[in-house]
């Protein structure tokens, strides 16, 4: 049709028409546009289309088109169809018995749907889908994209039963608010989603549908690169088999998932794939991003009577679980909120089973010598819970949370209690969250510096306890033909216990830019972080609160009276001290907030000065150094002072902008302070006894010393007890050795007196012989 014509079908049969693999429907709409108000608009309505080859009806290209009241059965490919359209409507049609002519391993990537409306980033306008049905099929009951505000009446009362997915969520590009949404559905028993969407949507808002007997209720799902996700469910009814319908069987008596955590990464799916290895649809093949949380208020679990299937033609050890994880998510399990929900007839085997990481993930080409850790780390947090019904869980708490089964982390979060029918752990703590830490260094995807480490920290005595999580990097996820990337994400999310204190500890050399977050955290929680960096660093540290601008926090200054900086404000995300002494930085973390550690090019410094304690006025000495070399006081940093007559540890910044820049500014600094130090034109406040500068690079590795090199090195009490030990030893040995002599002498001389008095007499009765025998002694003493 041209923009000038008009077609209107009402009770109308179709039968065997439409051509496969093309657009040519047995009802085509094409090309109607610019239409005025007055205009009669094209519509088919009450009509019959079946036994065809293609598609039922089919509009393109066309505007102010209705389709409705229809039945479309036993077509190939599609039922109704949309593409580039606007002001279309599509009330109360039936299509039923959709599927391919033929089957074979290659059909699962054609584009098979019921209703298939807007796909691949079409931009159509004012679709209203309301009160339709898809009933049995292959692939997909509905395709269609997302609308732009909440409580939309777009889409209202459409189902889908008996298909592989329900809904197909297909990215809206008219939206530009950032959150996408989609609801008022029912779908049931599908084989695998009754509900996914896995294109770029950043956040998603799912609300008001129902599932029933679905392989996956619904997969909340997004693949965008952007940090700061959030994918929420409301309002909604999740269920478990019925005992009324028909029975399953073989293979279409399926385990059964409620819903599935959240997936946030860098890339998603298309409908339909172009690639068997992409398939399934939930299968992930991009980096987790940073922060995701799901958000789920007012979700209804009805019931889920036990933990296996009881409604299969035959016995079956086939399971259901309202929450289950996506078996194919290495990298990240976000921490999932629920509030308000209610467990109807909920048995507690149902409740979630938490699968261990995939042992086949320790391989090379995935996660290296031991699996990837996501599964060990999800965090579900619930509030506000009520039970009735039959069946009810072993606790009735309003607010519990589960976590998995991780050795060494799990069992030693307070109040928590194993499930051997869960994998997991009950507990009675709302503080656990995920603190998570990545390299934004260039080489963060090459250098691999997994295992790390969160070990927990007695805040009283400074020592390590047992809590230790030891996370791995994220999965390589790239191909370069038929070779992995080898290719690595070094991000680290891992479970922890608020309000506490913990080391994250390196296996491999330290990045020199990175980021903290927590995830899932309560409004009134934080972590104090540690790093022991065991070489001299200096980091500028900065926040972003809520995906917001980074903003400089500076570091608690050198305290005088406690002989180090100040303690951390836990209320101030991003506050933070370094102890000179030890290379150790502690950093405070909150939630919606995440911390930045930038390494930074700096000079390292110690003077002695020859003044007491009580003489030295830190402000005095800043203002003389910056004085001598031209800088300001901002670019210096008292980290030390100590007695001894005083001596003075401090760093300095440079002001340029580029590393290299640095570099050749600070080394011309420290060779400024060693030339007037020589010259004796060097003021400091006093005298100065002793003076070494380095310069350090980002990375803690000398680029440059001036005046000597530094380094601390700290001498173990046992050195000084083996050097006193050696020390007495010898002088007890130089003690026996005089000893020794003396007494060998006075033997000596008692021996030759005796001899003298023996031979006087023997020389009397033979001398002859004895003159002989005392030249031989003589000749001998001589050799001696």
């Amino acid at each position: 049709h041209d923009s000038n014509t008009k077609s209107i079908i009402d009770h109308v049969e179709f039968f065997n028409c439409s051509q496969y693999d093309t657009d040519k429907a047995a009802v085509r709409f094409a090309d109607i546009t610019g239409l005025g108000a007055s205009d009669i608009k094209s519509k088919v309505t009450n009509s019959a289309i079946h036994d065809g080859l293609g598609i039922g009806i089919m509009v393109t290209g066309a505007e102010d088109v209705t389709v409705e009241g229809n039945v479309v059965w036993f077509q190939h490919i599609g039922g109704v169809w949309m593409k580039k359209s606007h002001n279309t409507r599509f009330v109360n049609n039936v299509v039923a018995g959709m599927g391919t002519r033929h089957w074979s391993g290659e059909t699962r990537l054609d584009e098979i749907a019921a209703f298939n409306f807007c796909n691949k980033d079409q931009n159509c306008r004012n679709l209203t889908v309301t009160g339709n049905i898809a009933a049995g099929g292959q692939r997909v009951g509905f395709a269609i994209p997302t609308t732009c505000s909440a409580g939309s009446s777009e889409y209202a009362n459409n189902t889908a039963h008996s298909v592989e997915h329900g809904s197909w969520l297909l990215k809206n590009s008219l939206c530009t608010s950032g959150t996408h949404y989609y609801g008022n559905f029912k779908v049931y028993k599908t084989i695998e989603e009754g509900i996914i969407g896995y294109q770029g949507f950043g956040n998603i808002e799912v609300s008001n549908i129902e599932t029933l007997d679905c392989g996956i209720g619904f997969s909340p799902m997004s693949g965008v690169n952007q940090d700061n996700n959030f994918l929420t469910l409301k309002d909604s009814v999740i269920m478990g088999e019925s005992l009324v319908l028909p029975q399953d069987s073989g293979s279409y008596c399926i385990a059964l998932h409620g819903m599935w955590g959240s997936s946030a990464t860098r890339g998603g799916k298309q409908f339909p794939e172009v690639k068997l290895s992409n398939l399934p649809y939930h299968k992930i093949k991009s980096y987790a991003n940073w922060y995701t949380e799901g958000h789920h208020t007012n979700v209804t679990f009805k019931n889920w009577a036990s933990g296996t299937r009881q409604n299969c033609a035959t016995s079956s050890s086939a399971k259901q679980r309202l929450i289950f994880l996506n078996p194919s998510g290495a990298d990240h399990a976000p921490v999932e909120r629920f509030v308000g929900t209610k467990f109807i007839n909920v048995h507690d085997d149902a409740m979630t089973f938490i699968s261990d990481p995939n042992p086949g993930w320790a391989v090379l080409k995935d996660c290296g010598i031991f699996p990837c850790t996501a599964p060990d780390n999800v965090v579900f947090k619930f509030e506000g819970s009520t039970f009735s019904g039959t069946n009810t869980p072993s606790f009735s708490d309003a607010q519990f949370q589960i976590i998995p089964t991780n050795p060494g982390a799990s069992e030693l979060i307070t109040n928590c209690i194993a499930k051997t029918a869960w994998n997991g752990f009950l507990c009675k703590n709302p503080n656990i969250a995920q603190l998570v830490f990545e390299s934004l260094d260039s080489d963060t995807e090459d250098r691999t510096i997994s295992p790390i480490n969160y070990f927990g920290i007695d805040r009283s005595s400074g020592n390590r306890n047992s809590f230790n999580n030891t996370l791995n990097s994220f999965m390589d996820h790239c191909w370069d033909d038929h070779y992995t990337c080898q290719k690595r994400l070094s991000r680290f999310p891992g479970i922890i216990q608020t309000n506490n204190k913990y080391e994250i500890y390196f296996t491999g050399t330290t990045p020199g830019n990175t980021r903290y977050t927590l995830e899932g955290a309560d409004a009134t929680d934080y972590a104090l972080a540690r790093i022991d960096f065991s070489q001299s660093v200096l980091y500028k540290v900065f926040t972003s609160v809520n995906g917001g601008a980074e903003t400089e926090v500076k570091a608690q200054a050198y305290n005088r009276t406690l002989g180090k900086p100040g303690p951390l404000n836990i209320s101030n995300c991003g506050d933070s001290r370094y102890e000179q002494q030890d290379y150790i930085y502690e950093f405070t973390l909150r939630r919606n907030c995440t911390v930045f550690l930038r390494g930074q090019e700096h000079l390292v410094g110690l003077v002695r000065l020859k003044m007491s304690l009580s003489e030295f006025f830190e402000d005095d000495f800043v203002n003389k150094l910056a004085f001598a070399l031209g800088i300001t006081t901002d670019q210096i940093k008292i980290v030390g002072v100590s007695e001894g007559s005083v001596v003075v540890n401090y760093q300095i910044l440079s002001a340029m902008s580029d590393t290299s820049s640095q570099q050749r500014n600070l080394i011309e600094m420290a060779q400024m302070l060693a030339s007037k130090h020589a010259a004796g034109t060097l003021d400091l406040g006093a005298e100065i006894l002793d003076l070494v500068n380095q310069v350090i690079s980002s990375n803690g590795s000398t680029v440059s010393s001036g005046t000597g090199n530094y380094s601390k090195k700290e001498i173990h009490p046992a050195v000084y007890a083996i050097l006193a030990l050696s020390c007495i030893a010898l002088i007890v040995g130089i003690i026996y050795g005089l000893i020794k002599m003396l007494k060998m002498g006075k033997v000596y001389k008692e021996i030759h007196h005796e001899e003298s008095v023996v031979g006087d007499d023997v020389q009397k009765q033979v001398p002859n012989e004895l003159e002989f025998h005392k030249k031989d002694m003589q000749i001998e003493e001589v050799k001696s």
